[in-house]
């Protein structure tokens, strides 16, 4: 029995002594911001206002508690300006709107995320109505009790900083394919000859938008031109009644992206010779504009 209660004792102390340094060799927790440096939000002004997400992680096994607290510092802004030959300019305060800025990392936990919200329109409006002007930026930075910022070289930037740069980008339609192919058709054949395309836009419509093709002769006329001297050839314009657009309510609606376009060919009506037919969008609807890709030839 004595020899029983000897080898518990035994073991009870070791098991003691092994829980006295079992955090012997861990490294002390840490945090650091999982986005930092230069961040851009690259979004469309589409009448929505926008949630901007950030988090500040910790890293280690000790599971020490601590507060977070996010903070508009434009002292990072500025020297960020110095240090970069960059001139961006402190976003208006009427076109942000910070959500909850202190939180606490309890424990085992190891994130502490933050958000704040923005006016694509307002940014717009504060660089005089110009689009992809990156000129407006937010300088965020992150103040810590109970755990220290980690000393590591991190990709990005310092560990405790980020600086949200705004890309507000025009909402725009455009027509999604490449030029046609050349279309071959001998003299003298009946019939028809049908194709189609897609016209979109990079994001859901919140808006029944309307559009149309140009049928001016002269907006036609210039795009000819331009296509004959870019090609080195010399093509005339396809006549009128030589094609049809068959899709009749050219609306893309609440809710959808883009929209099929249908149209056709008719082979009697065209004379021998090498023509080219200018597709170019016109009468978009507002807010929406006619895009870099609103031009294609057939």
């Amino acid at each position: 029995m004595k020899r029983l209660i000897l080898l518990i004792l035994v073991f009870t102390s070791l098991w003691l002594s092994c829980e006295d340094h079992r955090m012997d060799g861990l490294e002390p927790d840490k945090v650091y911001l999982a986005k930092r440096g230069l961040v851009i939000e690259s979004v469309y002004d589409i009448g929505e206002i926008v949630t901007a997400n950030f988090w500040t992680y910790k890293s280690g096994y000790l599971g020490t508690s601590c507060t977070i607290n996010y903070e508009i510092d434009e002292a990072i802004l500025n020297t960020f300006n110095s240090e970069n030959g960059t001139n961006y300019t402190l976003l208006p305060g009427n076109c942000y709107t910070l959500g909850e800025t202190s939180f606490t990392i309890s424990g085992k936990e190891m994130h502490a995320p933050f958000s704040f919200t923005y006016d694509p329109a307002l940014i717009v409006e504060a660089s005089g109505g110009a689009y992809e002007t990156n000129e407006y930026a937010l300088p965020i930075r992150i103040i810590t009790n109970g755990v220290e910022l980690t000393d590591e070289n991190l990709a990005g930037g310092n560990a405790d900083q980020v600086i949200v740069v705004f890309n507000i980008k025009r909402p725009e339609l455009n027509i999604l394919r490449d030029d046609f192919e050349t279309l071959f058709i001998t003299a003298g054949e009946s019939g028809t000859v049908s194709n189609k395309f897609e016209v979109g836009m990079p994001f859901t419509s919140k808006w029944d938008v309307s559009f149309g093709f140009s049928s001016e002769p002269e907006v036609l006329e210039n795009a000819l031109n331009a296509y004959n001297t870019a090609n080195g050839v010399n093509y005339g314009l396809l006549p009128d009644e030589a094609y049809d657009i068959l899709t009749e309510n050219l609306i893309i609606p609440v809710g959808k992206s883009g929209l099929q376009v249908d149209f056709i060919i008719y082979r009697e009506n065209i004379d021998p010779g090498n023509f080219v037919l200018p597709l170019i969008l016109s009468d978009v609807s507002s807010p929406i504009f006619a895009g870099s890709d609103s031009l294609i030839f057939l």
